[in-house]
């Protein structure tokens, strides 16, 4: 095949393709990018009633865009129903291109979808590029333009492997929209959207669940989407938060499952809906990809990544983070681990202030703080009587790049919502050094189960697992950033398995998992991995979230569901906490 770059080649592609597989191009490109709308905060009432209404036209044009692609059984279904709200132009082209294949002759319809399908994919592209644009960022431009058409040669390829077919073509539609993960630009829109969603009002999250479930892949509900679809298509025009409270009901409906009454019986009540996870908090966020779980971009907003401020702190911390590289690599033989801790920090602190993911370098600046402390003289002597004090000008070059540290890290909102969240931490029952011994008993495991992890993951668990287990006094920074990383690490498993583990078939054991929903899912090896952390850790997950009875709940039903489904043979892996998942 050769490379999708525009309009025209594209359009040359489709003239021999099935209309179904075209369609499904244009949805999943329209999904790949989605509304960019300004914060709530300071509007006047009215503005901010305008906004969401606009916001739910276009995730309602989504939806719609994204159903008449994966179930085309059900089109002249979904168009009995008007649509003329508006929306975003890359989903309303496909709806174009639909609405063609039911209302025109064969050829004119097929002609006019094709145009359509391609305007879908410039559009998405098109607004891609604009976002780098109002980003102040030209340079990312072509960049962010050329990933949408990568993602469409992507989607390509995958037919072609498989057959161009209109099965296949619905088939693409439950796959992860990035084969690879998103691109940093593409999560980093979706998380400042997010935000403004979940500051509205609670019950916008059917709207980010839905994404997040079509972002990653996992399993949809066939009766629910359309339902969703009918539903958006009567009520569009309402206030947002009767149509979001109207989609909220309609999820719980279907997320009940009926049982067929007794002979001779009573029916039984409908069994309860199952615990749902704690929403996000501060802290880094786990996605799963092809190459495990890795970290999802939380960037600065518009104002800190102009910041001249930030910027100039930005540039010493790197300045004197190159300054430390000679002497650091001399301590390495004495001090491995600070010498390890050191050079996963780089990594963090690298990226442009624009790609700066700022809790885990919050997480990352916490770790090696302690770590550095744990090593200073303490009246002529090392706090650790096994370990050599480091050297005073090593120590002072440390302790300089750590104030710059703090200097800049603070510059984020998000980071002053971090340590917020840590100093709350001890006014719990449990005491820090408990809540630290915890939360790397669930953190460790994470380093030993292959493929759960992707590298830039992996460095930033491996940071906070040598602090927690070397750090003799510490602090509630990092106590903080471990259970943080440990709480979203859980969570991010939790959700990315749930949609198998409800539906899954038997699995043979922790190394030879047979789940026929995975058959085919980009992602299976990380979601295998997660099946597997899960449960080998389950008791230690289960202390760890007892500081939050949500995150317990949820725990004690997703464990127990995850054993049930996937058994290991009468085994109770979690007692030996340290063994490997392979």
């Amino acid at each position: 095949m050769a490379e999708l770059r525009d309009r025209g080649q594209l359009a040359y592609w489709l003239a021999a393709q099935p209309i179904e597989a075209a369609i499904a191009l244009a949805a999943r490109s329209a999904l790949r990018v989605v509304p960019s709308l300004p914060p709530w905060r300071g509007l006047p009432e009215h503005d901010r009633w305008n906004a969401q209404r606009v916001l739910l036209s276009e995730m309602a044009t989504l939806a719609t865009a994204w159903a008449v692609a994966a179930y085309p059984a059900h089109r002249r279904r979904i168009f009995g129903h008007p649509h003329r709200r508006p929306g975003g132009e890359a989903g309303l082209q496909v709806l174009a291109a639909v609405e063609a294949q039911l209302s025109l002759p064969t050829d004119a319809a097929n002609e006019a979808t094709r145009d359509s399908v391609a305007f879908a994919v410039v559009a998405s592209a098109r607004a891609a590029s604009a976002f780098a644009a109002e980003m102040a960022d030209p340079a990312a431009v072509a960049l962010r333009s050329g990933g949408v058409w990568q993602a469409v040669g992507a989607d390509v390829r995958w037919l072609e492997d498989r057959g161009i077919t209109p099965e296949n073509g619905m088939a693409l539609m439950h796959l992860p929209l990035w084969s690879r993960g998103p691109p940093d630009w593409a999560a980093r829109r979706w998380t400042v959207l997010r935000r403004a969603m979940l500051s509205a009002h609670p019950d916008w999250t059917v709207w980010t669940e839905w994404y997040e479930a079509r972002l990653a892949g996992h399993p949809a509900d066939e009766r629910l989407e359309i339902a969703r679809v009918g539903a958006l298509a009567a009520l569009w025009a309402e206030d947002p938060r009767r149509v979001n409270a109207e989609i909220r009901d309609l999820v719980a409906r279907h997320t009940l499952v009926p049982r067929e009454p007794q002979p001779d019986s009573d029916p039984a009540p409908p069994p309860a809906p199952p615990p749902q996870p704690p929403p996000d908090g501060p802290g880094p966020r786990l996605m799963a990809t092809p190459d495990g779980f890795d970290t999802v971009l939380i960037g600065p907003g518009p104002r800190e990544r102009d910041d001249p401020m930030q910027l100039s702190l930005h540039a010493r911390v790197k300045a004197r983070v190159a300054r430390l590289a000679g002497p650091m690599e001399r301590v390495q033989n004495t001090h491995k681990a600070l010498h390890d801790e050191f050079v996963d920090y780089m990594g963090f602190v690298a990226p442009t202030v624009a790609e700066i993911d700022v809790p885990s370098l919050w997480s990352a600046g916490a770790a090696l703080r302690d770590m550095v402390e744990a090593l200073a003289p303490l009246d002529g002597s090392a706090r650790r009587t096994l370990l050599e004090p480091l050297e005073p000008d090593v120590l002072a070059l440390l302790r300089a790049l750590l104030r710059d540290h703090t200097a800049f890290i603070m510059g984020f909102p998000e980071a002053e919502e971090l340590e917020r969240r840590a100093r709350a931490l001890a006014l719990l029952d449990v005491p820090l050094a408990e809540l630290a011994r915890r939360a790397r008993a669930v953190l460790a495991p994470m380093l030993r189960v292959p493929s759960l992890l992707t590298c830039r993951a992996k460095a930033l668990v491996q940071m906070l697992d040598r602090a927690l287990d070397q750090a003799d006094e510490r602090t509630v920074a990092l106590v903080g950033a471990g259970v943080a990383t440990a709480t979203e690490g859980i969570v991010a498993f939790g959700r990315a398995v749930t949609p198998f583990v409800v539906v899954a078939a038997t699995a043979a054991g922790v190394s030879g998992y047979t789940i026929k929903d995975l058959v085919g899912d980009p992602n299976a090896e990380a979601l295998k991995a997660a099946l597997s952390y899960l449960i080998q850790n389950g008791r230690t997950l289960l202390a760890f979230a007892c500081h939050n009875p949500q995150l317990q709940a949820w725990l004690e039903w997703l464990i127990e569901e995850v054993r049930r489904r996937a058994p290991l043979g009468g085994r109770e892996p979690d007692r030996r906490p340290r063994a490997s998942a392979d």
